[in-house]
Order: C-alpha cells, then sequence, then structure tokens
C-alpha cells in the first residue's frame, strides 16, 4: 500500500511495511522537517499586478504549509494571496508598496485583507480566512470578543493614532492634552482645567439673517456679522450661555439711517443702549458677555473705518 497524506499540512504517513531500510530518512524528510515548516517556516511571496496561489506538495516542502508568510513587491493592481482550504493559521507581514489592498482568501471563500505595513494573524476555517485578533490599529480596545484585550471597564475605547479618526460622545481628557495640527470640532467639547494654545485660534465668523427681530444662535459660533437693511431689533441670543463671549459686527447697508433696537437680556452700561452709526455702509462692533442666561453684557463700538 502506498504513502498517504495528512490534510491540513500535507505530511507523509507511510503504509506498513513500507520503505524498507529507507523509512527513518522519510520519516525525517517527509515528516519532522515539515511539521518544523509548519511551526516555525518562513517564506517570501514576492506579488505585483497578479493573484498568487500558494504552491501546495504532499510529502515536501511548499509555500502553504509555512507559519511565516511575508509579502513584498510594488503592488501595481489589488491582488489575493490564495492558500488551501484547509484549517490553518498563518502569521503574515505585508510589506509591499504601491496603493493597492493585498487579500488573503481560499479559492471561493472570503478573504480578509492585510493593511500595508502590518503584521496580522490570520486563519482558515477551511472555507475563509479570517483575522485572529487584527492590529491595535485597526481594532477597538474593549470586551467583545473581537477586540484586544477582553479588560473589566464596560466599554473602552482607543482613538486610531495611524490614521485619521473621528471621536463621537463625550470625551473627558484629565491630563496636559497637545494639538499639533488642525483640530476640527463640530460638537460641544468641555474642557475642565488649562488650555494652552501655542498658534492661532481662530473663530467662524457668522453671518445673521437680516429681518426685522434678528436671530442670534449661540450654539453656531462666538462672532457673528449682519447687514441692517431695516430698523431692526436683535433677539436675545438663544442660548445664553454664561461665560461665552463675542463680537456682533453690525454695518449699515447702502441707504443707512438704520436703527437698532436690543432686547431686555442685552444690558448696557448705565443702562442706557447705544445709538448706531447711520452714515451708509457705517461699521459698529457689539461686544458682549454673557454673564448669566439672561443678563447679557455688551457694549457698542462705533464707526469703524
Amino acid at each position: 500500500m502506498p504513502s498517504t497524506y495528512t490534510t491540513r499540512i500535507r505530511l507523509e504517513k507511510q503504509a506498513t511495511g513500507e520503505n524498507s531500510n529507507t523509512w527513518g530518512s522519510r520519516l525525517n524528510s517527509n515528516v519532522f522537517s515539515l511539521v518544523d515548516q509548519a511551526v516555525a517556516g518562513y517564506t517570501s511571496i514576492a506579488l505585483a499586478a497578479d493573484s498568487v496561489t500558494l504552491s501546495v506538495e504532499n510529502g515536501s516542502v511548499d509555500q502553504a504549509r509555512s507559519a511565516i508568510l511575508e509579502l513584498h513587491g510594488t503592488l501595481t493592481s489589488s491582488v489575493d494571496v490564495i492558500i488551501p482550504s484547509v484549517t490553518k493559521q498563518y502569521l503574515v507581514r505585508n510589506n509591499t508598496s504601491g496603493a493597492f489592498s493585498v487579500t488573503m482568501k481560499c479559492a471561493g471563500g472570503d478573504g480578509t485583507a492585510v493593511p500595508q505595513g502590518y503584521v496580522a494573524i490570520m486563519y482558515c476555517d477551511g472555507v475563509s480566512v479570517r483575522s485572529a485578533f487584527g492590529t491595535g490599529a485597526s481594532r477597538n480596545i474593549g470586551t467583545s470578543v473581537t477586540e484586544i484585550p477582553d479588560i473589566s471597564i464596560a466599554d473602552a475605547r482607543y482613538v486610531q493614532t495611524s490614521s485619521d479618526s473621528t471621536i463621537t460622545g463625550s470625551k473627558t481628557f484629565t491630563s496636559v492634552t497637545n494639538f499639533d495640527n488642525i483640530v476640527n470640532v463640530s460638537g460641544v467639547t468641555n474642557f475642565s482645567n488649562i488650555v494652552n494654545v501655542s498658534g492661532a485660534a481662530r473663530g467662524t465668523i457668522i453671518t445673521l439673517t437680516d429681518a426685522a427681530c434678528i436671530a442670534v444662535s449661540s450654539s453656531n459660533a462666538n462672532n457673528f456679522v449682519v447687514t441692517l437693511g431695516g430698523n431692526r431689533t436683535l433677539k436675545a441670543m438663544t442660548p445664553a450661555q454664561p461665560g461665552q463671549t463675542g463680537l456682533i459686527y453690525v454695518y449699515q447697508d447702502g441707504t443707512g439711517s438704520r436703527t437698532l433696537a436690543y432686547n431686555s437680556v442685552y444690558k448696557f452700561a448705565g443702562g442706557t443702549a447705544p445709538t448706531l452709526t447711520t452714515t451708509a455702509s457705517a461699521v459698529d462692533i457689539l461686544s458682549y458677555s454673557v454673564r448669566t442666561s439672561t443678563a447679557i453684557d455688551a457694549e457698542l463700538k462705533a464707526d469703524f473705518k
């Protein structure tokens, strides 16, 4: 009876009485050496434009048996690395270059991409290739079996540092935090300690809609501009958040002679509301500081030229 081979890593199974006087050599070369390759073997795979099917040999060295696969080369298209449809684990390093992807897969099964520059532990379940753990840059930290490591905190997350990230939900920074580039914040951000800014801090100037009663939403910005097309009233700022400060630029239109009245929430020195410059195209600046939800201290600087 001739030799047969194991289904997963293709080791020779010699039949009883076979290979007289040579069975020991065959055991060494066709079993022990191949187990060594399957446990700790390293194979380098060159990739470029075409997908590669790893070589498979019964009882002799092949590519698919190796435990460690290093993928290298300059990619000119996205490629697949196709492994046998048997259960096995691999450590895969994607050391390729070029703006294309590499996917580990079985013929006809689902695959898993290995990002460039990353090392991943992959396994084949006999049909598809899956990521066993992923990498710190591609996975969250928490308590799910798909995350690393399992911890007792109900739901912990680290922001990915190797790529652009969007942070949602409430976050608390309890120590010094440095931002060396642009940080865009679209929602409320609370700082409970000192904030140091070594570069410019800019606030968007929002154009208010000219109307008989001019609405100001403090959630949109700190600084505003409006061009008066008639006699107007400045409505109470909503929501009035104590501690918010800013400027409202008030322009006369090309006609001029426009007046501005104020909701009672605005408080002026001496209790007297200021009078605008009324010449055509004049510019006044109303500075404000929200003292309470019902008191916004304001001062008008007139006739900027």
